[in-house]
């Protein structure tokens, strides 16, 4: 029974989110300089069963054993007034098992407030994150963590990393062009 209520706030929390990016004043126009959305190894990731042999990037995938546990943080890069970052993460659950999400730095920059809601799907494969300010404020400017995520390695393959759903908004609640990179990750 707790669980159901658990599950009822979640999505009530989601939709209520959802419903306060989807305000706007006037026709939304997209922001003209778009963003870079990538994921990296965190600062503060700690694997577990031995250290990734080379860094995540674009060039190739972040190695580990399998057992092995590591913690990525979704950046952004070029922000200009972000306001709100509702995006899905989608990887392969045959091949790693989301552990862990929480909040980055990037939208409290400042001390503000934020809202930060998370749903882990292990069986499709997806991290659904909503992710906004709260008030009447300018949105934030720069390159730091929105997400951190940790991954644990289940068994040796290849799991793609793809950000999709992503709508971030600006703080008059235009959309901002995102172009997202895609990773994966190779277990061994």
């Amino acid at each position: 029974m707790g669980n159901r209520n658990g599950q009822r706030a979640i999505k009530s929390a989601i939709a209520t989110t959802a419903a306060l990016l989807a305000l706007s004043a006037a026709p939304a126009q997209v922001t003209k300089h778009p963003l870079a959305l990538s994921i990296a190894p965190a600062a503060t990731g700690v694997p577990l069963a031995g250290r990734a042999r080379r860094p995540f990037s674009r060039q190739g995938p972040m190695r580990l054993p399998v057992g092995g546990e590591v913690a990525l943080q979704v950046e952004v890069h070029g922000a200009r007034d972000l306001f709100s970052a509702p995006f899905y993460l989608i990887y392969d659950p045959r091949i790693v098992s989301a552990q862990k999400v929480s909040e980055g730095t990037f939208l409290k920059h400042g001390g503000r407030k934020t809202v930060f809601l998370n749903k882990v799907d292990s069986q499709r494969g997806e991290i659904v994150i909503g992710l906004s300010q709260m008030g009447d404020r300018a949105g934030v400017t720069g390159n730091a963590p929105l997400v951190f995520v940790t991954f644990k390695a289940i068994r040796a393959g290849r799991s793609p990393l793809v950000f999709q759903n992503v709508h971030f908004k600006d703080s008059r609640r235009a959309p901002i062009d995102v172009q997202p990179n895609v990773g994966w990750i190779e277990v061994e």
